[in-house]
């Protein structure tokens, strides 16, 4: 009996953990040309100061960076 109240309660522990999914949302920040690498590093550190996580960055003729950052649930 008690290893089937244990597993049940692990079922329901797995269970909260797949419902409770994270949702997140995206930024992209796009420099034009001109834009100095020290007006791009002030961006991205006030970016990060407001939570968002840089995931990827890339280049050619302007320098592109995307971030993500966590949705808070609206009942917090």
């Amino acid at each position: 009996m008690k290893k089937l109240l244990i597993a049940g309660m692990i079922n329901l522990l797995l269970l909260n953990i797949v419902l409770a999914e994270d949702k997140w949302e995206y930024k992209i920040y796009k420099t034009h040309g001109d834009t100095t690498n020290k007006y791009i590093e002030i961006q991205l550190n006030n970016f990060g100061k407001a939570g968002w996580e840089l995931i990827t960055a890339t280049w050619d003729f302007s320098k592109v960076f995307i971030f993500k950052r966590k949705i808070e649930d609206e009942d917090d």
